[in-house]
């Protein structure tokens, strides 16, 4: 059964993407949601009737992490390196307020959705979830860590 859905998730969800311009950036980054979806699925064992209620909520919560990261991040990329000892101390305490901004806005989604997957799943179910979100995310440190000296090979 576990197969069966983990097979559905990586059919379906590479066929959303099918037939959109993407950069190659953008495919690698769907790519790793589906193996993020599939992962999750695989690790929770989610009833047919769980995944119903729980994939759209769950979808949610990473799309304001998501564009809480891309304020976050998506403008320090656009400008260059920041010289911490160049900056005054109006721009750095600036800058501090902005992070533990960020931070708290991170805490209230984290808090919001931790209430919202206790009403659809067990709570044992729930801390499940969050392991295997920082099992994947070390999953892929360790193959980005794994890759990066043959980027220089030819």
């Amino acid at each position: 059964m576990k197969s069966l859905r983990i097979f559905l998730v990586l059919l379906v969800v590479p066929l959303l993407v099918i037939g959109q311009q993407r950069t190659k950036d953008d495919k690698r980054f769907e790519e790793i949601k589906a193996q993020k979806v599939a992962f999750i699925t695989s690790k929770l064992d989610l009833s047919p009737a769980e995944a119903q209620e729980f994939w759209p909520v769950y979808n949610e919560y990473s799309q304001k992490k998501e564009d809480i990261h891309k304020e976050r991040f998506g403008q320090k990329r656009k400008a260059k390196p920041l010289d911490v000892d160049q900056l005054s101390d109006e721009e750095a305490a600036r800058i501090l307020d902005e992070m533990v901004a960020d931070q708290e806005k991170m805490a209230a989604i984290e808090k919001e959705y931790s209430l919202r997957f206790r009403k659809l799943l067990p709570v044992k179910k729930v801390l499940k979830l969050y392991e295997a979100e920082m099992e994947f995310k070390k999953m892929l440190l360790d193959r980005i860590k794994d890759h990066r000296p043959e980027r220089g090979r030819p």
